[in-house]
């Protein structure tokens, strides 16, 4: 590990973020985002341990913690008796739920998963477009894993709030969205 001063705000933002809600989830007895609390501090052992490799820009560890931010917010913070995951944000059918919180923080994780990737592998591969077609797919292929773990909570978890097939496709739909978004941003700023 190789910490520098200007982690230490990024480290508290998410060690903050953690122990607030993992306060909330323990009170609640909500065993679904206990469970993603732990993955989250797996993850970020996993950035703390290998970062000394990959030296992860300042601002991508900023979008991880708000990130970790904006998932706990999701499951722990409630308006009007909805979980924020659960609240329709812009209406834009009648019968499907979108655009919801949830399907934005999907968005937006998978951004930020696709800036990681290109991160650790721009510096071995030649910027073309087929590198950013294959980094978009990675990103996606992340998303994917990320609804096999809810899969797996739900089958664990007697009652959960992660939803049916439905809410599993729209999902991976604005998982789509998101990592092709940021593959053509990159490819735009950086392909040759």
């Amino acid at each position: 590990m190789l910490l520098f001063r200007s982690h230490l705000p990024i480290i508290g933002v998410f060690v903050l973020t953690l122990t607030y809600f993992m306060t909330i989830f323990v009170q609640r007895a909500n065993y679904e985002f206990m469970i993603y609390v732990g993955i989250n501090i797996l993850i970020a052992l996993i950035v703390l341990v290998t970062y000394r490799f990959f030296q992860y820009p300042t601002h991508l560890l900023w979008a991880l913690a708000v990130l970790n931010l904006a998932h706990m917010a999701g499951g722990g913070v409630f308006v009007e008796g909805k979980r924020l995951y659960e609240i329709i944000l812009i209406p834009l059918s009648a019968t499907l739920p979108v655009i919801k919180y949830d399907q934005l923080v999907h968005f937006g994780g998978i951004v930020v998963v696709t800036f990681l990737l290109h991160h650790l592998v721009h510096k071995k591969v030649h910027s073309n477009g087929q590198f950013f077609f294959l980094l978009a797919l990675a990103g996606l292929g992340v998303g994917a894993i990320h609804e096999i773990a809810e899969f797996i909570i739900t089958v664990i978890v007697p009652e959960t709030g992660v939803g049916g097939y439905e809410n599993t496709m729209l999902d991976l739909a604005f998982n789509g969205l998101g990592s092709m978004a940021a593959a053509v941003y990159l490819w735009k700023k950086n392909g040759k």
